[in-house]
């Protein structure tokens, strides 16, 4: 998913006032905790320049749930936020275990890694 996808997307789902910037900002920090929690490089960070999200599809939703509950935190509406971080929640672990699943090292009939 790309960032400016991910925005609009959850902009369609919770309409708001939040500047574009602020969103951005959100996504910059999941993006660092998924690299981090994955051992990836944090990509560098291009806004306002549109880029691609660590998570591909079929598990990059976890974007839209992200942002979604980070507008209802700053709309004040927190029953919608603890729906929306409920579904960011179960899926942020659904990606990191299909991150996992992919993503796993090669290893030989004895298990050693292959490099």
């Amino acid at each position: 998913m790309y960032l400016r996808r991910a925005m609009a997307a959850a902009d369609g789902l919770r309409p708001n006032t939040v500047d574009e910037v602020l969103k951005s900002e959100w996504l910059q920090q999941l993006e660092g905790e998924l690299a981090e929690t994955l051992q990836v490089d944090i990509p560098e960070w291009k806004w306002p320049e549109d880029q691609e999200l660590i998570m591909p599809a079929p598990v990059d939703q976890v974007y839209v749930f992200w942002l979604c509950a980070m507008i209802d935190w700053a709309q004040l509406d927190m029953q919608l936020y603890q729906i929306d971080k409920a579904m960011f929640d179960e899926a942020h672990a659904s990606a990191l275990a299909w991150w996992r699943r992919h993503n796993r090292p090669r290893v030989n009939e004895k298990g050693a890694r292959i490099e």
